[in-house]
């Protein structure tokens, strides 16, 4: 039986007309779904967000009324992007670009928005600071640098190509694409030039400057 999330994604594939097959479940682990886009074969795994306890706690008091307040878990998506690539790698490494799928059921908390999928993927910014020896002096910062616990690095997890936030939006369905910027087989943005799918890249202005999301949403044909 399909999960929400891979109705919802079967049925953005269907709408765009994406050719795309459920991958038969073998003795190592597989992808939910191969997809086909102008002859290259994308492996895709579709992971749902479940709500938790204190998720359902704050959607009540939403509800009832009106307002609520909480701490967001700008890491909650780690663990199932992990396991996602997990189920892409023996597929897809050395043979096709990989992407993984997010859906959030409850989609009130922001978890997949773009700075939580940052931090999941890169790691949390740090800001770097001098303390002099004096008291009376203030202190400096020396930078910024990321780091701590991040997915996608020069040497781990390079099968990942990308990951998308799949999202509803009245009677249809959007993709939002995060491309990996060490990804072994990068997917290149006008390979997915599609109705409702907006993409971006990691990047830095230079030298100077942490690397940020840039939009790269190639312009309709």
């Amino acid at each position: 039986m399909l999960t929400v999330s891979e109705q919802l994604f079967e049925r953005f594939c269907q709408s765009r007309s994406i050719v795309h097959r459920r991958v038969p479940a073998g003795t190592t682990q597989t992808p939910d779904y191969e997809l086909d886009i102008g002859g290259v074969t994308i492996a895709v795994e579709v992971k749902q967000l479940e709500p938790n306890d204190e998720d359902r706690a704050v959607a009540r008091d939403a509800f009832d009324s009106g307002s609520a307040s909480c701490w967001v878990d700008m890491s909650r998506a780690r663990q199932s992007i992990l396991d996602g690539v997990k189920q892409l790698r023996a597929h897809a490494k050395g043979r096709h670009p990989a992407l993984v799928v997010l859906y959030e059921v409850v989609d009130l908390l922001d978890y997949l928005g773009a700075d939580s999928i940052a931090q999941c993927m890169y790691g949390p910014e740090r800001v770097h600071v001098a303390v002099p020896h004096s008291p009376e002096a203030e202190p400096w910062v020396l930078g910024a640098s990321y780091g701590g616990g991040r997915i996608a690095t020069e040497s781990h997890n390079t099968t990942l190509s990308a990951v998308a936030v799949l999202r509803r939006a009245g009677d249809s369905e959007t993709l939002t694409l995060f491309h990996n910027a060490y990804a072994a087989i990068p997917l290149k943005p006008d390979q997915l030039r599609l109705n409702g799918v907006r993409q971006f890249a990691w990047r830095a202005r230079d030298d100077r400057h942490l690397p940020y999301w840039v939009d790269v949403t190639p312009s309709a044909a």
